[in-house]
């Protein structure tokens, strides 16, 4: 939002407008009180920027009911106030994804599926990893919605070899201003995870019975350091006072 000179400026606030031309305070900033959310958008609406010469402002899980006009307001001592504002079009709603593992022959295929809902209707791309070859790809297929919006679909299946554990990008609305994207993982990845896991923390755990000192130090290797399945090892460590190493 362009700021207006910032001298004199007090305060910084937010707003929302509605069609029946009602005004609602989402947050306001000031040097006196700092950022201040009102309750009701907590969670919601968050400051990016913050200052009394330059705002913006992020929302988050934005949905169509989030499509409205929002208004910068500066409260300026003494020259009153100044307003700026902008309008939000909510273009994609909502994305939904799924993956499923077949076996062909001595080959895998990755079959991956995409939809959105929007408003037009969302273009779908894909973005395709080189190390797999495309089985079958099917078009965009669109549907209307009885409120007025559309959902777009889209497959495609990927031959794979044995034990792959790639990614796919499902792109919407490519080369616009709206443009998302959502990765979509081969269900290969948590499958070899959760053997990773469970190979690691039985070896763990069994050695941790089999010794007797407190003073022990484990290495954590990098392949499961970010997963779910750490967290019983933490919790075992906890217990027997044991150093993790990541």
């Amino acid at each position: 939002m362009a700021p207006p000179p910032p001298s004199g400026v007090r305060q910084v606030t937010w707003q929302r407008s509605f069609k029946d031309e009602s005004i609602e305070n989402l947050a306001t900033f000031s040097s006196r009180f700092g950022q201040e959310v009102n309750a009701a958008y907590q969670g919601k609406v968050e400051f990016t920027r913050a200052a009394l010469n330059s705002t913006s402002i992020r929302l988050r899980s934005v949905s169509w009911e989030d499509e409205s006009c929002y208004i910068c307001l500066f409260n300026m001592y003494p020259d009153g106030s100044k307003r700026k504002h902008t309008c939000l079009t909510v273009t994609v709603s909502s994305v939904n994804t799924s993956t499923a593992l077949l076996q062909k022959e001595e080959e895998e295929l990755h079959a991956f599926s995409c939809s959105a809902t929007g408003k037009p209707a969302p273009s779908i791309h894909w973005e395709l990893p080189p190390d797999a070859a495309v089985d079958n790809q099917t078009e965009t297929t669109t549907s209307r919605n009885s409120d007025g919006t559309f959902t777009s679909s889209r497959s495609v299946t990927l031959r794979a070899p044995p034990v792959w554990s790639g990614m796919v990008d499902c792109v919407l609305n490519q080369g616009t201003s709206g443009e998302r994207r959502r990765r979509i993982r081969s269900g290969n990845l948590e499958e070899i995870t959760k053997g990773l896991c469970a190979d690691y923390r039985l070896a763990v755990l069994q050695y941790l019975l089999t010794q007797a000192s407190k003073n022990i130090s484990i290495v954590v290797p990098e392949s499961i350091r970010h997963f779910k399945c750490f967290i019983p090892l933490i919790l075992a460590a906890k217990i027997r006072k044991v150093n993790l190493i990541s």
